[in-house]
């Protein structure tokens, strides 16, 4: 009795007092569905930097990597030089004996023959 009788200047509190329930629940569940927007962009940016950090990590790692295996390259490179090095006197000391040793062995022919010679002319 009283419920509908509430009016004052001419508004009906009670229904003003509803529709601002409604304004007030539809404004909550704006506020709400933003904040879950808002956390959802927030987590998302988070991730993004992650990933971004992630990328950083892998490119710095890359990139030490490379310097790395550069610096290893360049030392086993210079094995290699000194290796082929080492083998090229090797090989000129061999040639050098070889060269010896036939000319000992022209010289010892010729050493022979020469005994030969004697040995058959006496």
């Amino acid at each position: 009795m009283l419920e509908g009788k509430l009016i004052v200047g001419g508004v009906d509190l009670l229904e003003k007092a509803k529709e601002q329930q409604v304004l007030l629940d539809q404004s909550f569940k704006v506020l709400e569905a933003t904040t879950k927007k808002q956390e959802k962009i927030r987590e998302e940016i988070e991730e993004k930097e992650q990933e971004q950090l992630v990328v950083e990590e892998k490119y710095g790692n890359l990139q030490e990597e490379a310097a790395g295996k550069t610096k290893k390259l360049q030392k086993i490179n210079q094995m290699y030089k000194s290796a082929k090095a080492e083998i090229s006197d090797m090989n000129q000391e061999h040639e050098r004996r070889v060269e010896t040793l036939l000319d000992d062995i022209k010289q010892l022919t010729k050493e022979m023959r020469l005994q030969e010679l004697l040995i058959n002319y006496t």
